[in-house]
Order: structure tokens, then C-alpha cells, then sequence
């Protein structure tokens, strides 16, 4: 199928039949990523140039037309009609509505246009993916007053089908550092696994590009497969062992930028975090539940599995934000356990909700058979390296939420 960006311009896979007759610029020799050299992109372009001026109408064809041919035809139409690159590759990416182009590519055909310098990047501008989310405005209300943050949502860009959204945010803004808290809105079914490191691909990218410092927050499910072991202590170094979709998807991303941050292409840190609850969002669903139910008089239903109650290591936004806000800051390598000061039996979370919402506490157990992973996240390097601690208690904020 051919692409048509105007009248005269368009792309195409090569071996399309649908390019026959036409005069057709082959630039298979050139590959993705961000190898090919600055001459043999000027001598494809200029190529281009005369091709298109001789016979009036010009098809660039890569294999797939995807990458190459829609690059170099963005550098043709910035060279014929005195546009910048950018202009011109936004031009070719609304009229072909292809997103998917090599990052590498793009990068160094941009590279042969003359061009200003790019100014430095701006010490304390934090751009946030995600920015709209629960946790990233919480972030904005505890450290608003520190960093001048960038905030974006999925309404700004498409994070999981290409980086040049975020690539033009952090050549306007300058940030230097990105707090990557987006995730893709379903997170149960196979999909997410894909999205998840795709979205975190295209944004360490970025980040390597402009030399940018990555805080990517993860979560404790990643040791969610850990369920016939009874009550755990993890550290920082354990080794992920996950369990469903969301939790692969976050162990993988926690694998790949280990990769990247060995190949040395990023610099980055973790911030594994345990539940998260607080004022702005309905998780975890349980404490909702048994608030509601405590109020109504009914009975509160917990479980006891083959390996002993759940325990939920609760996390208060508050400290959730500052703990982003303190990685932004100092910027330190590797991961940090993030997680509340103690581990609690729903059952016993139960009955502290019933006791700050004044009501009487009534509960059954329902036995399963079935194990649960009891995870508890030694936080003592985020205590020493980061300077963190968590300061709001458990009662404390679970009484933000339901005190009447």
C-alpha cells in the first residue's frame, strides 16, 4: 500500500506491487537504529531531492515501509520546502498515521540539519509520565515546591507505540530527570506484558538520548510468585519471582533496565513499592470493602489460606511520593525497597477499620486452598542510601480516609 504524504511524495514497501510505474527511491541499504553514517544520509536525500525534481513524483520504499522510507522522505519534504525536520516529520507522521518509525533513525537524519545546539538540561525539571495518574498527583501536592515538574498523561502521547512524543517533551522542557509512573490502563489480560515494556523501552530511549536520569516505579508483586514459603523478609537484591501478568510485566522491566543500565545506556533506579493506599483512589479494594461493610453492621469476611492469613504491607501515598521525590533528587543507582513500617493480617486490618469508623467488629474466615504470598520489603537501604523513612502510620492514614 502506498502512503501518500502530498501529491508528489510518498511511501512504500518495496516489493509492494503497487509501486510499479512509479520512480521509486530504494533505501533499503540503509538500516534501523543508529549506525548509518551522516554521508550516506545526505547522499539518499540529495538523491531524493533530484529524483523527485526530475520526474515530479517519488515513492521512498524500505522493506516494510515503515522506518527508513518514512525518515528519509520526512528529510526530502523539510529540504524541498524549507521546513525544519521536525516540521516535517510531524507532517509524514499525521499524513501516513505511522508512529512506529525506528527512534535511531530518526535521530540521526535529524542530526543533518543545521541546528542550534539543544540548551542544557534543566537541574530540578522532572518530567512525569503518568503525571494525572493517583501517585503523580500526590507527587506534584508533596514536592510541588521542590521540582518544577512536567506533567504528562496518556492524553499528551502514546507511550507504548513510540517515543517521539516524549522525545519533543524533553526537547521543549529540558527535563533531567523522568519519573515513569505510566502503565497501561488494563493490566489483567497477556497484553499488558508487552505494553508495559514497550512504553518503558521507547522512554529509556529518551532518556539515553538526552542523558536524562530514569525513576521507575515498580512494585512488590514482583516476589508474588514466592506463595509456599511462608512469611518473607525481602531485600533489594532478592530475585524477582512473579506471579500473573502485572507482576511479569514489572519483573521484566525491572530485568531490562538492568540490561540497559549495564550496557551502560542509562542511568537509572528502582523504586520497588508495596500496596499503595490513600485519599484519591479506591485501592486497595479490601480496605474500601470493610469500611463500608463495618458502617452497614454486616460481617466482614477475611481469608485464612493453606500458609496462614494474608498480610498487606500498606503504603501511604504521602510517603510513596517522597520517596520518588527523594530518588529525583539525589539520583543514587540500583533498587530501593519501598514499603510501609509493618506487615498486618487483613484480619487485624479489619479490625482497626471497624475501630476508626466506630462500629462494632464482626468477622468470619473463609479457609482456601490455596497459598498466599506473604511478603514483607526490607526498606533499610532506602533508609540509608535515599534518607527515606515512611512518616504517616498505618492508623493514621487509614483514619485520613475513614474517620467520619
Amino acid at each position: 500500500m502506498i502512503r501518500w504524504i502530498d501529491s508528489t511524495l510518498g511511501t512504500a514497501a518495496f516489493e509492494d506491487p503497487a509501486t510499479a510505474g512509479h520512480q521509486v527511491l530504494d533505501v533499503r541499504s540503509l538500516v534501523d537504529g543508529p549506525a548509518n553514517g551522516s554521508t550516506a544520509l545526505r547522499e539518499r536525500i540529495k538523491t531524493g531531492l533530484a529524483m523527485l525534481r526530475d520526474s515530479g513524483r517519488l515513492l521512498v520504499c524500505c522493506d516494510y515501509g515503515i522506518s527508513r522510507s518514512n525518515t528519509i522522505a520526512a528529510a526530502i519534504l523539510a529540504h524541498r520546502d524549507g521546513l525544519t525536520f521536525d516540521e516535517s516529520f510531524a507532517t509524514v507522521q499525521r499524513q501516513t498515521g505511522e508512529m512506529r518509525m525506528d527512534y535511531g533513525i530518526v535521530q540521526t537524519v535529524r542530526a543533518t540539519f543545521p541546528s542550534a545546539p539543544l540548551p542544557p538540561l534543566v537541574p530540578g525539571r522532572v518530567l512525569v509520565t503518568g503525571g494525572s495518574g493517583f501517585l503523580g498527583q500526590w507527587l506534584n501536592r508533596v514536592a510541588g515546591d521542590r521540582f518544577d515538574f512536567v506533567r504528562l498523561s496518556s492524553k499528551d502521547m502514546d507511550l507504548a507505540a513510540s517515543p517521539f512524543g516524549l522525545d519533543a517533551a524533553v526537547r521543549k522542557h529540558r527535563t533531567d530527570t523522568i519519573i515513569h509512573l505510566a502503565n497501561p490502563r488494563i493490566y489483567h489480560t497477556h497484553e499488558v506484558v508487552g505494553q508495559s515494556l514497550a512504553m518503558l523501552r521507547n522512554v529509556a530511549d529518551v532518556c539515553h538520548q538526552h542523558g536524562v536520569f530514569l525513576v521507575f516505579a515498580s512494585s512488590w508483586v514482583v516476589f508474588s510468585g514466592r506463595k509456599n514459603e511462608g512469611d518473607l523478609l525481602l531485600g533489594d537484591d532478592e530475585p524477582p519471582m512473579p506471579y500473573g501478568n502485572y507482576a511479569m510485566s514489572k519483573a521484566l522491566s525491572e530485568h531490562m533496565l538492568a540490561y540497559l543500565q549495564r550496557a551502560e545506556q542509562i542511568q537509572a533506579c528502582i523504586l520497588r513499592m508495596t500496596p499503595i493506599y490513600g485519599e484519591g483512589s479506591v485501592l486497595p479494594r479490601f480496605l474500601f470493602r470493610t469500611a463500608e461493610a463495618c458502617r452497614e453492621g454486616r460481617v466482614v469476611t477475611t481469608h485464612n489460606y493453606s500458609n496462614g492469613r494474608p498480610k498487606l504491607q500498606l503504603l501511604h501515598v504521602n510517603d510513596a511520593a517522597e520517596s520518588l521525590a527523594l530518588a529525583a533528587s539525589k539520583k543514587p543507582l540500583g533498587t530501593f525497597n519501598i514499603g510501609g513500617a509493618e506487615a498486618i493480617t487483613t484480619q487485624d486490618l479489619a479490625r482497626t477499620i471497624a475501630s476508626i469508623v466506630g462500629s462494632p467488629f464482626e468477622s468470619q474466615e473463609t479457609s482456601l486452598h490455596a497459598s498466599v504470598a506473604n511478603i514483607t520489603l526490607d526498606t533499610t537501604k532506602a533508609r540509608t542510601e535515599l534518607g527515606w523513612t515512611p512518616k504517616i502510620s498505618l492508623t493514621a492514614g487509614l483514619s485520613s480516609l475513614f474517620s467520619a
